[in-house]
């Protein structure tokens, strides 16, 4: 997966050297490299920190985002991107945000990153709910766009088939891939490409404009 753009220009605005930032669910580390500082990441998977720190050679700590293993203010920047929607509860997406303010020192700076429920401002539609035809047209037109490539959603017809032979303990609706949003809470299906195929269903919770929650 490649570096979302703001994060980036965030990134290269707040790692002076001699700096010290935390990536909290960093992931496979995508953006651990791009620091002119120290930036630490921090993810709950064993696996992924295995990636960042045997394949990578990155600085990596396994925690959860609810209890950071750092002392109050010792960092000079955080980012959290697309970690808090998955968390099950207001009041566990709230302290995880005060974790964030927890570590991060008195005019540090802190990025979040969370799925938005509105995919539409205005007239202009998001690149999530943007189709294959209008993405190709804009690229072969020189217009860039920041490719959201989190997760490959299951085919049309997978996606039937979860939803027709589920066995009731489903209770979420489950996601057409590149729609509009109709709820806040959802199940989200993916495929993990490998040498396996995969097929997961992960729960995710839209943030809409205007609302802490």
């Amino acid at each position: 997966h490649t570096a979302w753009p703001r994060v980036r220009v965030f990134i290269n605005d707040v790692s002076l050297c001699g700096s010290i930032g935390l990536d909290v669910g960093c992931g496979n580390g995508k953006y651990l490299g791009l620091a002119q500082g120290f930036l630490i990441g921090s993810d709950i998977s064993w696996n992924l920190l295995d990636i960042c720190s045997r394949t990578r050679n990155y600085p990596v700590i396994a925690s959860d985002c609810l209890k950071l293993p750092c002392r109050d203010e010792s960092m000079d920047f955080c980012l959290c991107i697309a970690v808090i929607h998955h968390l099950s509860s207001w009041s566990r997406r709230q302290r995880a945000v005060e974790e964030l303010c927890r570590v991060t020192r008195v005019y540090g700076r802190i990025l979040i990153y969370v799925w938005a429920f509105e995919q539409i401002r205005g007239c202009e539609k998001s690149v999530y709910v943007k189709s294959k035809n209008e993405l190709k047209l804009e690229e072969s037109n020189h217009v860039k766009n920041p490719a959201d490539n989190e997760f490959d959603a299951l085919d049309s017809e997978l996606q039937d088939e979860i939803s027709c032979h589920g066995d009731g303990m489903l209770t979420l609706p489950i996601h057409t891939n590149r729609t509009e949003f109709t709820h806040q809470d959802i199940m989200v299906p993916f495929t993990v490409k490998h040498k396996i195929q995969l097929h997961i269903i992960m729960i995710v919770h839209r943030v809409e404009r205007g609302l802490t929650q």
